[in-house]
């Protein structure tokens, strides 16, 4: 029996809390073969701030541009890390590449992208 999607977004939640990368990498794999990744972006923003919360901002990345349909929350996940790590041009980047992709910031989104350009 494989996991679903709740047991991934609870496993994801205490990697991030314990900066346990290693666990997170084999929920990543984990997600990726069953088809999580694909079919849940819940899953799939839960991978990018595991990363960015354990400092790998070329994982965060990855599992982001395998994404073929992002939400705000993804895309808020990422521009978050960004700003986070204090990558302010690449927190901007996405910014303007989500609009171009016909999503439209939220609250969550300008106060990442302020934050990124302090």
């Amino acid at each position: 029996m494989y996991p679903n999607a709740v047991t991934f977004a609870c496993i994801l939640k205490t990697c991030s809390i314990t900066g346990d990368i290693t666990k997170g990498n084999k929920v990543y794999t984990e997600a990726a073969k069953t088809g999580h990744l694909d079919t849940n972006l819940f899953i799939a923003s839960g991978l990018i701030d595991m990363y960015v919360r354990c400092g790998s901002l070329t994982k965060a990345q990855a599992v982001f541009d395998t994404i073929s349909i992002r939400n705000i929350v993804v895309w808020n996940s990422l521009i978050a890390g960004y700003a986070q790590h204090e990558h302010g041009e690449e927190a901007l980047h996405y910014f303007e590449r989500m609009q171009q992709e016909g999503l439209f910031p939220n609250a969550m989104t300008f106060s990442c992208s302020l934050k990124s350009m302090w």
